[in-house]
């Protein structure tokens, strides 16, 4: 298992709070599970975000992860319900941990 990192952005639409529906709130909940789920197995160890409002255009999430390949980590990042159903983007990148 190699350690995996991928970083997620809200889509600009979403920066705006007005266009946050009942929808748009389910699939940031789903998203939460989901990581919780990842990192209640351990296969997530790190799960965070920058503590800026919605609006704001440097605001970001990280989730560092294990994983057998990077195909593997392209999936388990695919599948987060954010990113599969159009609420955030992301990217995926092999990682190092140096320090914990």
């Amino acid at each position: 298992m190699k350690d995996y990192i991928y970083i997620l952005t809200l889509l600009p639409e979403y920066q705006d709070e007005a266009n946050w529906t009942d929808e748009v709130t389910m699939i940031a909940n789903s998203h939460f599970n989901y990581l919780k789920e990842l990192h209640d197995t351990g296969q997530a160890f790190f799960v965070g975000r920058t503590d800026y409002d919605v609006d704001n255009k440097n605001n970001f999430g990280i989730v560092v992860f294990k994983a057998k390949s990077q195909e593997e980590a392209a999936t388990l990042m695919s599948n987060d319900p954010a990113v599969k159903n159009g609420l955030m983007k992301a990217e995926v990148h092999p990682f190092k941990v140096v320090l914990m």
